[in-house]
């Protein structure tokens, strides 16, 4: 007796007759159930949806027969909120500024502030920096 497996059987069949594949006791079942008759045959439609149902049941999907946006893609996809959370370091509870307090002998450098300040005086150098104010005794020499 000769085992076959479906890829085996679907190779052969493509090339050879079903007679030369199976047994004659499967022969009379394989062209009974291809029937053209029995392939245009359509089911009722309550044994559509029951079928439906059924298949909805087996693979844990949403049974919907109005077929209304629920929406159940969106939420089948798994949450970015933790994902996202966890990419950051936690944040320290201890600031610079208490830093400071706690030690108000040394001077901290403030990277962030020196390197604003050298951008103000680069500015200021090239005339790009704020207007003057106005001069209040300018007012009064005029008239």
């Amino acid at each position: 007796m000769v085992k076959l497996t479906m890829q085996t059987a679907f190779r052969a069949a493509s090339s050879v007759r079903a007679s030369a594949l199976f047994p004659k006791q499967f022969q009379t079942a394989i062209t009974a159930q291809a029937t053209p008759a029995a392939i245009s045959a359509k089911p009722s439609i309550e044994r559509s949806r029951t079928a439906w149902k059924m298949r909805c049941d087996v693979f844990e999907t949403v049974y919907n027969p109005d077929r209304l946006r629920l929406g159940n893609k969106v939420l089948r996809k798994e949450l970015r909120g933790p994902a996202i959370a966890s990419y950051y370091p936690p944040a320290s509870p201890v600031k610079k500024k208490h830093i400071r307090a706690a030690f108000p002998l040394f001077e901290f450098m403030d990277e962030r502030e020196d390197y604003r300040r050298q951008i103000n005086e680069g500015r200021r150098r090239r005339g790009k920096g704020p207007p003057k104010k106005k001069d209040p005794d300018a007012k009064r020499k005029r008239r």
